[in-house]
């Protein structure tokens, strides 16, 4: 099965990153894992980049670090795959699967912080909302136990490896309301690397790859470095 983190970030883009993406793209590389998604902060979450910029300008300079991983994945021979993780509330935030960097500059009104108007769009162009640490304790976070509507939601991430992340709640939340899972490291340094994500059996070449397979459920979640049997209907049982 091929291997793909699902919740990377890398500096400058996101003002937490700490690794390059050249350093995410040899790390993949020596963990064994067919790629990754590039989710760094996007507007209303921890961003690096200037929010004064024009919005086109903004877009180009957030995805400017996917683009260089793009390359050195393709000499590297692994996918790496755009992604976003936006924030919709007091540190509550989302990660969005399948969208492209012109998908998102050809949405301005994206700069009005909502969940509802967010989904809808990246749901228009045929990608995927997956909540993030929905249950996560931090001191960014006003009230950790808030939880959004669950119908603008298309999946929950039920297992993150970084952080107090309380995910057998993020697990109970998304087998409540029918939400498939995934499984995120959420890294943010080189030695994050390889501990969470989803297996699959093809290469997942391009966000539209991506969103069909979250979609169709056809995948394995990754815990503490194991490919486990637990699919988008959560069995737990690990092999």
């Amino acid at each position: 099965m091929f291997r793909y983190e699902m919740h990377l970030h890398t500096a400058p883009c996101s003002a937490c990153g700490v690794q390059t993406m050249a350093e995410a793209v040899e790390t993949c590389v020596r963990a064994g894992y067919a790629g990754f998604v590039v989710t760094n902060h996007f507007y209303h979450g921890n961003t690096g980049i200037d929010r004064a910029l024009p919005w086109e300008d903004f877009v180009e300079a957030y995805a400017a670090d996917w683009r260089m991983g793009a390359r050195l994945g393709r000499e590297a021979g692994i996918d790496v795959l755009f992604g976003l993780e936006e924030g919709y509330a007091p540190g509550k935030e989302v990660l969005l699967y399948g969208l492209t960097p012109e998908d998102v500059a050809a949405a301005p009104f994206l700069r009005e912080k909502g969940l509802a108007s967010l989904s809808a769009y990246v749901r228009q162009k045929g990608g995927v909302v997956v909540h993030a640490h929905p249950f996560r304790i931090a001191s960014y976070i006003p009230d950790p136990d808030w939880t959004p509507d669950p119908a603008l939601l298309d999946g929950v991430e039920v297992y993150n490896a970084h952080g107090d992340s309380r995910n057998e709640l993020a697990l109970a939340f998304a087998e409540e309301n029918g939400l498939p899972g995934t499984s995120g490291g959420d890294v943010h340094r080189t030695e994050q690397f390889g501990r969470a994500g989803i297996a699959v059996e093809e290469r997942l070449r391009d966000p539209a790859a991506l969103a069909a397979v979250l979609k169709s459920g056809r995948y394995r979640l990754i815990r503490e470095g194991r490919v486990t049997s637990s699919t988008g209907l959560h069995k737990t049982e690990t092999r």
